[in-house]
């Protein structure tokens, strides 16, 4: 037990690589969207998602987009998609999201997560070095018209 004896310096590396294989890890390894859109229609976003750990997870989180302008945002959960079921190896998201009606025309930031679906703020990081303080992972943009 490494609470009760000191582990040797050259054992760390090969700790820390098999505490980062436990469990799941959602890297996001790839998305794309429909750069143009207006409110009420849809545009196609498609992502790849490795899960390089060894484990789905357990609990229920919604992937999510959220679009913001200025300090308008607009959280838009994808219903059908359930990450317990993203085994170890790769997920492919391809969707039509609705473009919420109350966007004004302009850039509209896009980002995605992994909300809690009762307070909508995103509790699981995706294993990427680009992601906000709050777990949101940016994207780009979508040209509101």
């Amino acid at each position: 037990m490494p609470k009760y004896t000191r582990l040797p310096e050259a054992w760390m590396e090969k700790l820390a690589e098999f505490c980062r294989r436990l469990g799941y890890r959602f890297v996001l390894r790839q998305a794309t969207f429909e750069g143009e859109c207006r409110p009420g229609d849809s545009f196609r976003f498609t992502c790849w998602i490795e899960n390089v750990g060894v484990a789905p997870i357990y609990r229920r989180y919604d992937f999510a987009l959220r679009l913001r302008q200025g300090d308008r945002q607009e959280i838009l959960p994808l219903e059908n998609v359930d990450v317990r079921t993203w085994l170890p190896g790769d997920v492919w998201l391809d969707e039509r999201i609705p473009l919420p009606a109350g966007l004004r025309p302009g850039p509209a930031d896009l980002s995605v997560g992994l909300i809690d679906p009762q307070t909508k703020e995103a509790k699981v990081s995706f294993a990427v070095k680009e992601r906000y303080s709050d777990r949101w992972t940016p994207l780009g943009w979508v040209q509101v018209t």
